[in-house]
């Protein structure tokens, strides 16, 4: 055997591992053990592992990254995860705004309830006296 055919042997070693990692991985998630963010975050791990392990040698990179997906792994995962957090964020200001809303309302029924108009016309227009008349009425 020469040298390349020793490297190549070594190469389709590798690419069998990473491709048995991938494929155990997709059982785990099919099984409902792991979620995608988790297989791909393993696989993105392991891809920087591998990159890490054969820096000099771009022939094995290239190869195993070929089974894994490349790229393609390294980003979904942190592309399922930011638009998880853009959701979460999303909401939490839609729910944060219905909060707000709902407070201000409630205030100003206080307010018109106990017949003070005058304090209701001013909250309109000076915030802070809104926050004090929010603090009064423990909204």
């Amino acid at each position: 055997m020469g040298i390349l055919t020793v490297k190549q042997y070594k190469l389709n070693v590798l690419k069998k591992e990473y491709q048995s990692i991938s494929e155990r991985l997709e059982q785990l998630l099919k099984q409902g053990e792991i979620d995608e963010y988790t297989k791909c975050t393993i696989l993105d791990m392991s891809q920087k592992v591998l990159e890490h392990i054969a820096a000099k040698f771009d022939n094995v990179k290239k190869g195993v990254k070929s089974v894994m997906g490349g790229q393609i792994l390294e980003y979904e995962a942190k592309t399922i995860l930011n638009e998880g957090r853009i959701l979460g964020i999303d909401e939490g200001r839609v729910l944060g705004q219905d909060e707000e809303r709902n407070r201000i309302n409630q205030l100003n029924q206080n307010l018109r309830k106990d017949g003070r108009l005058e304090d209701l016309f001013r909250s309109l227009d000076d915030e802070e006296f809104q926050q004090e008349l929010l603090k009064e009425y423990n909204l």
